[in-house]
């Protein structure tokens, strides 16, 4: 049996290691170990070559005869080409940020938010400041949320990133959907491929709330366009209810619902826009919801804000419990969040936690559950 990705001794990749005389039953505890040891910090490419040609070659054996083979594939696979223990390089994880918000205030005057009495965050915020946070951490790509319900701050957004648009992934954008030139804003927005869909809620952040908004038949079909375009829908918590969640998730199941603000939903029933558990519990259970974890460190009630995991520990283990790993989405809420800390502070947070859950989880956490839901690729 040959076992292609072997290294030598000197931690050079040889062509291959000669296997041979095991009992095909012999290879499942390797194979399960490949499972674990893809989670840790080797590099995942060396393992799975390993692990697809032992099921591979796995039926031509037949009988076992020298276990020191199975200890030096063991050994091999342990130290991979590392040269020996603590030496593993640590493989690559895409991160990507699905929530940040850029503004330009010479641009247009009247933005709804941030508010001009904010100190931190009324000024303009663009694409390069952000992307020095990307050079920085090594994040993998980014996604703007549009906090603006005016339809020519969508195409500035596209527009201004068009510079960064390899590390600018996309836009959750901002329509009025009661508004009957939603269909060809829409239209035209579908046509740029970083547009990812738009967020509902927006259009409240400076007026008060309208109960009657999801019973509105404008609304309500032109979620069904959205649904219809393939593209996803944020909702801000702010204003809206989890009520309007529900009703969405039940009759839109082709449409991918996140909900944005992490705190609305674990914050048992306290603080503005904070949303009754039963109903939480009701929407977490229609497939198509999902919830993005962003700061928590942001929105703490304690000041100066706690920065230690274990602070927080209960309320993320409410989300996980709600949503399963599989319904999860990673995003920092910046520039909110530099209040309170570095970006650096605030990913900490979040990976001290999800961290020891292994690396597969953290993949569908940083990133692949937003490609599912947003129809990006990380490249």
């Amino acid at each position: 049996m040959r076992v292609l990705g072997g290294c030598d001794a000197r931690g050079g990749e040889s062509k291959y290691l000669a296997v041979s005389n095991w009992h095909p039953g012999q290879l499942t505890p390797v194979i399960d170990m490949m499972q674990v040891l893809a989670q840790v910090n080797l590099q995942r490419t060396f393992m799975q070559r390993i692990q697809q040609n032992l099921v591979i070659h796995s039926r031509r054996i037949k009988h076992r005869k020298n276990s020191f083979w199975l200890l030096m594939l063991t050994t091999a696979v342990v130290f991979g080409c590392t040269g020996g223990p603590g030496h593993a390089e640590e493989a690559f994880m895409p991160v990507v940020d699905t929530h940040i918000h850029l503004y330009d205030l010479a641009r247009l005057p009247g933005l709804p938010w941030p508010e001009k009495d904010d100190k931190v965050l009324y000024r303009s915020v663009l694409a390069d400041e952000y992307n020095k946070v990307i050079v920085k951490n090594k994040l993998a790509g980014v996604i703007v949320v549009e906090a603006s319900p005016r339809v020519s701050d969508n195409d500035w957004v596209l527009y201004h990133t068009q510079e960064f648009k390899g590390q600018f992934l996309g836009l959750i954008g901002a329509l009025e959907f009661d508004k009957e030139t939603f269909k060809d804003d829409l239209k035209r927005l579908c046509q740029n491929e970083r547009f990812l869909g738009l967020r509902i809620g927006t259009q409240y952040l400076d007026q008060p709330a309208n109960k009657d908004y999801m019973k509105d038949p404008v609304v309500l079909a032109n979620i069904q366009r959205l649904s219809d375009a393939g593209k996803a829908l944020d909702v801000l918590l702010l204003k809206l209810e989890m009520d309007d969640v529900l009703y969405i998730a039940k009759n839109y199941p082709k449409l991918k619902v996140v909900i944005n603000n992490i705190d609305k939903v674990i914050s048992e029933g306290k603080g503005q826009g904070a949303q009754p558990q039963d109903k939480i519990k009701a929407a977490a259970s229609y497939s198509n919801v999902y919830c993005k974890v962003t700061s928590l460190i942001h929105q703490c009630t304690v000041k100066p804000a706690a920065k230690d995991v274990t602070y927080f520990k209960m309320e993320l283990e409410r989300v996980l419990e709600l949503f399963g790993e599989d319904r999860l989405i990673y995003g920092s809420n910046w520039p909110c969040i530099i209040k309170d800390g570095e970006f650096s502070d605030h990913f900490k947070e979040i990976n001290d936690y999800f961290a020891p859950r292994g690396r597969l989880f953290l993949e569908k956490l940083y990133y692949r559950n937003a490609e599912k839901v947003y129809g990006f690729r990380v490249k």
